[in-house]
């Protein structure tokens, strides 16, 4: 059987975050297309999956006003047959940011 996950991957200061919210995990067969949207994310809403460890009392992301820059994009896990090639994309995604 052919799996895809996706998630929500952001990248700051050295560290790659994946979103760890149940819904970014969905299995998405090769033949078909999913929506999938996320508002008001928090740091407790990722995991660190990359980079070098956050130190006591630092937030990992951080998603203050003084932080370092952020960049988007997604982390994908795809399994299947030994030898078996799978292909998948994403397009039409966009990332919205605003202050409050």
């Amino acid at each position: 059987m052919k799996t895809t996950r996706s998630a929500l991957l952001l990248e700051q200061g050295g560290r790659r975050y994946a979103a760890n919210l149940r819904d970014s995990y969905t299995r998405i067969a090769s033949f078909w297309a999913v929506s999938q949207e996320s508002v008001s994310l928090r740091t407790n809403d990722f995991s660190q999956v990359d980079g070098p460890a956050c130190q006591t009392g630092e937030s990992c992301p951080d998603f203050s006003s003084s932080a370092a820059p952020m960049r988007f994009g997604y982390w994908r896990l795809s399994s299947g047959p030994q030898g078996d090639s799978i292909a998948h994309g994403i397009d039409n995604w966009k990332v919205t940011v605003w202050k409050r």
